[in-house]
């Protein structure tokens, strides 16, 4: 059974896919700079907002964000067969 966090990864990743040709995301430092603008941008005050929508929790890595949770349901999502990931971390879905 997947948790919250990982089908809202999931969700996130159907809806950027949704509108393109090929169905690619992208690469994972991508998907990190995407997932923490979704957990952290607050649209009302359009700032950054320490709580998090997603409650994932971000560090400071060498490409920009990164959160060992959404790489985890990265990983739970490729082992179930819903998503993809190229040799060159491409990230495609499924369906």
């Amino acid at each position: 059974m997947k948790d919250t966090k990982t089908l809202s990864l999931l969700y996130a990743i159907d809806k950027l896919v949704e509108n393109t040709k090929n169905k690619v995301v992208g690469g994972r430092k991508k998907l990190m700079k995407i997932m923490f603008l979704i957990n952290h941008y607050d649209f009302k005050t359009k700032k950054l907002v320490p709580d998090g929508l997603l409650d994932f929790n971000f560090i400071i890595y060498y490409h920009g964000p990164f959160s060992f949770e959404v790489m985890n349901s990265l990983q739970l999502l490729k082992r179930e067969g819903l998503v993809n990931e190229s040799p060159m971390y491409v990230i495609t879905i499924t369906h």
